[in-house]
């Protein structure tokens, strides 16, 4: 099921320089991939055949597989399998097949037993090994095509021998410097750079490499506009509904009932009969916090709880439109008793004199809110970690069937030992009726962090998938300072979160790549390409962490060390032979005509 999936994530991907899968199907019980036709031969077959060629021919190969990896890579989908054998030449394009099937090939080949979740030993960049990195990087396909280049001037790969020696030498050998670059020091510096062992020294994705490629030959680049444009084409292609998607939907959604109207959220009578606190329900009650959009907040005790709470008493202008009241009941709950380390509970639901009273954990640290108006911004790496722990409240939420729904900088609160506590699970209907925003239309949530589908789609409830996005925009607004869509009205918003391109950090952050990647992929308007699940979000955040202590510090290699390789546990069937390692050596002798 898990190669299914990554081959699906391909399926109606299009690029020029790409052979992509076409569908997925299965005939007398077997399961088929279908793809396009690989046009030509393989690298692999050409140098078999005619050897190393010409140093600015391969260059055009490589520019061509650059395209492409700038492409996917502006999508957050790094290839993961970059090689002689994967990549076909007709004599005039270059074209990379077999895409979605990194993990596949490395199982089937047999290289899981040397503990590799993807890719080739051959051509693996030596933080997979060292950093135990179980899905490919943009720097591992950077690091992958510098190889490839290095196999087509030469007519072989760098490193021979058996699949742990070779990791081996791609931890701790030099590159040997082709004799065909000896007097192309620009090339070599090029090669240098895209296979470089430190991630931190080494060019970090196909842009880059497509910049330095041009400048190493003194042409000028093709504008990042016009690779943006392709990139984004490319992956518009991946779902038809999405096309179907459009500007008048948001335009033409039906108000909901309106209840931002100033009403009464205070306390019943017989609660308001006393300066002293007052126990009803087994609830005492004391001074007023503050009103917002659901009600209106209270200090409080609970007779069976230690902690101190807040007591939230629902608006009666919920009851003014039929049965509203009892469907934001219901949602309340739903989320009644759930708790946990990263969440802010709502203990008890209960009523006193006709009113609907909430009572939760109070967290005495601030909303995030609060932190960002007092600090601007958040280090990525401390910031991943809060996100880990709103991914730890949002999983369990998912246990119990609950997607939050209205995920963003007032509902997160940091604690006093810097933690991050999700608050108000089963809130997000209240809370977006209660602000207004169902005069737009919107079923639950906030206009500057709902996922488009919500309106594209006509959502009533929200999803993993719709928390994952919000994450993402939280995100974005925590490293940079601000939120990414922000129109003159919530319309303009909606329209924002579904055309406009996630902004660039500003440059003068210095916000390492992996960063951007991990929250574009988050934002990501189609919602098969954020993450799947839980655990995969959980790895995505991992792989970030990773790569960003790579390109912050280079020192963080220090402990890189060939015991890693050694030592490494092995993945998949064990009784599956190694076979097709050789195939990637054979080393011809006369030219590869390129026309």
């Amino acid at each position: 099921a898990g190669v299914l999936d990554d081959v699906r994530a391909w399926v109606g991907f299009e690029h020029p320089n790409a052979v992509p899968p076409i569908e997925i199907g299965t005939y007398r019980d077997r399961t088929l991939i279908l793809s396009a036709v690989g046009r030509g031969k393989t690298l692999q077959a050409a140098l078999t055949e005619h050897g190393a060629i010409d140093p600015m021919d391969a260059l055009f190969v490589i520019r061509d597989v650059a395209l492409l990896l700038a492409a996917v890579h502006l999508g957050d989908a790094p290839i993961g399998d970059v090689r002689a054998s994967k990549i076909f030449f007709d004599g005039r394009t270059t074209r990379v097949a077999d895409l979605g099937l990194a993990r596949a090939s490395c199982l089937a080949s047999g290289f899981g037993r040397d503990g590799l979740h993807f890719g080739h030993p051959g051509y693996l960049a030596p933080e997979i090994t060292q950093e135990g990195l179980k899905a490919p990087t943009q720097q591992s396909d950077v690091y992958a095509l510098g190889i490839l280049y290095y196999q087509l001037v030469t007519g072989k790969l760098p490193f021979t021998g058996d699949p742990i020696m070779v990791l081996h030498e791609q931890l701790e050998s030099p590159l040997p410097k082709p004799p065909v670059l000896a007097d192309k020091p620009e090339l070599w510096q090029l090669l240098q750079e895209m296979t470089a062992k430190v991630p931190a020294k080494r060019l970090r994705n196909g842009m880059q490499v497509i910049e330095r490629l041009y400048a190493a030959v003194g042409k000028d680049a093709p504008p990042e506009q016009e690779l943006v444009t392709m990139a984004t084409s490319c992956w518009k292609s991946r779902d038809h509904k999405l096309q179907e998607w459009n500007t008048e939907r948001i335009d033409k959604l039906p108000g909901g009932p309106n209840v931002a109207r100033a009403t009464t959220g205070r306390l019943p009578r017989m609660l308001l009969e006393s300066d002293e606190p007052q126990i009803q329900e087994g609830v005492q009650v004391g001074a007023k916090l503050g009103r917002g959009p659901v009600g209106t907040t209270y200090e409080g005790k609970l007779n069976d709880y230690s902690g101190d709470v807040v007591v939230k008493v629902l608006s009666q202008r919920f009851d003014q439109h039929e049965g509203l009241t009892e469907a934001v009941l219901e949602d309340f709950r739903r989320a009644e008793g759930l708790g946990g380390p990263a969440i802010v509970g709502l203990l008890r639901l209960t009523e006193v004199s006709g009113r609907h009273l909430c009572v939760m954990e109070r967290e005495p640290g601030g909303t995030l809110r609060r932190f960002l108006e007092q600090h601007g911004r958040l280090p990525v790496l401390p910031l991943l970690e809060r996100v880990r722990e709103i991914v730890s409240a949002l999983e369990a939420g998912q246990r119990r069937g609950l997607a939050h729904g209205d995920l963003r900088p007032e509902k997160v609160f940091i604690g006093s030992a810097g933690q991050a506590r999700l608050a108000d699970f089963g809130f997000a209907r209240a809370a977006c009726l209660g602000a207004g925003f169902a005069a737009y239309g919107l079923p639950f949530g906030h206009p500057h962090y709902l996922a488009p589908e919500v309106v594209q789609e006509g959502l009533k409830e929200p999803t993993l998938s719709s928390d994952f996005y919000a994450l993402g925009i939280l995100l974005f607004e925590c490293i940079v300072g601000v939120a990414p869509f922000r129109g003159e009205t919530p319309r303009d918003t909606l329209q924002l979160h579904l055309r406009a391109g996630l902004p660039p950090f500003p440059a003068s952050l210095k916000i390492p790549p992996a960063a951007y990647d991990f929250v574009a992929r988050l934002t990501s308007k189609d919602p098969e390409r954020r993450p799947t699940s839980i655990e995969d979000l959980l790895g995505k955040i991992d792989l970030c962490a990773k790569q960003v202590r790579l390109l912050q510090d280079a020192r963080s290699t220090h402990t890189w060390s060939g015991s890693k390789i050694d030592e490494a546990p092995r993945v998949g069937p064990s009784d599956w032979p190694q076979e097709g390692y050789a195939s990637e050596e054979l080393i011809p002798d006369s030219p590869l005509d390129f026309g």
